[in-house]
């Protein structure tokens, strides 16, 4: 497996919005459309648009992604177990995007244990 550094913050900024970063470079929607897809749904829901509860319901609810075993496995042992395919990976407090083997983050998490998978078709 290998870690590469990607940031598609438009504005370059190393902030805390992983769940944006994560998401688009995985459907290929830009920054923006997922924002806007985060923001509508944190209002459907009267929440922030980052809580887990947003994104999950995009996830699964909006996009129908399967979810794919994981549990007590770090991003490197999923890698290795699945060398192909798109995934979202989220560990505690921290989405990332594995793409073929390589995981794209603007910090390597490859030591951090999941807690959920998404498979991206």
């Amino acid at each position: 497996m290998k870690y590469k550094y990607l940031n598609l913050n438009p504005l370059n900024r190393e902030e805390e919005d992983c769940v944006t970063r994560a998401i688009a470079l995985a459907t290929g929607l830009s920054y923006a459309e997922v924002q806007d897809k985060l923001y509508y749904i944190a209002q459907l829901f009267d929440c922030e648009k980052l809580c887990v509860c947003c994104y999950q319901h995009l996830l699964d609810n909006v996009f129908k992604y399967d979810k794919i075993y994981c549990t007590g496995m770090t991003v490197e042992e999923f890698a290795n177990q699945h060398p192909y395919g798109t995934y979202i990976l989220r560990m505690k407090g921290h989405l990332s995007c594995l793409i073929d083997g390589t995981l794209y983050d603007i910090w390597d998490c490859r030591y951090k244990e999941l807690t959920d998978v998404w498979k991206v078709e």
